[in-house]
């Protein structure tokens, strides 16, 4: 299986720099089912599953944690016989020549997410923790003074647990089994920013950083005049034989761009624009003036309130 060399830099959800990655991938898109691999699916916990568990921790007043396992897919063994062909400029004292056998999973690899899914099973199942039948990426562990939650998407935990004893012992055993190499109170999720008041009882989500990447991506959106509500209060009149002003041409032509810009954040933490950004994805295919005019208001009121 040929293999690359990924370079990255990571960023915090407030696009701020934290290091330059480089990561060995292999080309998984060159397996052949059946010989390289059996199968793929690996569950991971969806954005109903961390709503639920977000309004669970807020009512019940449990700590959000998150922990990120270093190199979690290096952690599972393969399967089956695979040989990677190294990059060009990476050379090994090999029979193979430049081809090695690997005995550890790869990034991109198309049965990794499902072999470090049944470690990490394995790993919570020793631990005392059970998945549940309505979702398998949520594991429970329960106490006479409480219950343990953590949902999984492949090497990211997303923990709720209201002892500190506790907490700990789960810290060390993560440390331990896993080599976690970070386990603190939970920043971000999914690409949403989560900021947890225990005191107050409240935990804020926030996609700030996504709608103003939007505005950056596009320019001329930064002049729009401000809106107090995310859909015009009557439907928009439009005069089909008027010429179209500069904005609404850009609008028009970049309009599947921009709708698909605003999904994200009506689902995961905007519900104020939900229903406005699904009366304007009605019409990615062949938008009309007045759909562009929604848009248009749409976004002034997103650039008063991001």
């Amino acid at each position: 299986i040929p293999s690359r060399i990924v370079y990255r830099v990571k960023i915090d959800t407030d696009g701020n720099y934290i290091k330059h990655k480089a990561r060995l991938v292999a080309k998984g898109f060159k397996q052949a089912i059946g010989t390289d691999f059996f199968a793929t699916f690996s569950p991971m916990a969806g954005l109903t599953s961390i709503h639920f568990l977000s309004a669970l921790a807020v009512n019940l007043g449990l700590p959000i944690y998150q922990a990120d396992i270093a190199n979690a897919f290096c952690r599972a063994s393969i399967d089956t016989d695979i040989y990677l062909e190294l990059p060009h400029g990476i050379t090994v004292e090999s029979e193979n020549g430049q081809q090695s056998r690997i005995v550890r999973l790869l990034r991109n690899l198309r049965q990794a997410p499902q072999r470090f899914n049944q470690l990490l099973t394995e790993a919570l199942n020793e631990n005392g923790f059970t998945r549940l039948n309505s979702d398998t990426s949520v594991f429970v562990r329960r106490y006479d003074d409480g219950s343990w939650f953590i949902a999984t998407m492949l090497d990211d935990l997303f923990i709720l647990c209201n002892n500190d004893e506790k907490r700990q012992q789960l810290k060390d055993w993560l440390y331990e089994r896993l080599e976690v190499v970070e386990f603190g109170p939970i920043r971000s999720y999914f690409g949403i920013r989560l900021d947890q008041s225990l005191a107050d009882g409240t935990l804020t989500l926030d996609v700030e950083k996504q709608i103003n990447d939007l505005f950056q991506k596009h320019p001329i959106l930064k002049k729009l005049r401000p809106s107090n509500t995310p859909a015009p209060t009557t439907p928009p009149v439009v005069d089909e034989s008027s010429p179209m002003s500069p904005l609404e041409k850009y609008v028009m032509d970049k309009y599947r761009s921009l709708v698909g810009g605003l999904i994200f954040p009506s689902i995961t933490a905007r519900p104020d624009i939900t229903t406005a950004v699904s009366i304007v994805s009605r019409s990615v295919s062949k938008p009309t003036r007045v759909c562009v005019a929604r848009l248009i208001h749409l976004l002034r009121y997103l650039s008063a309130n991001t």
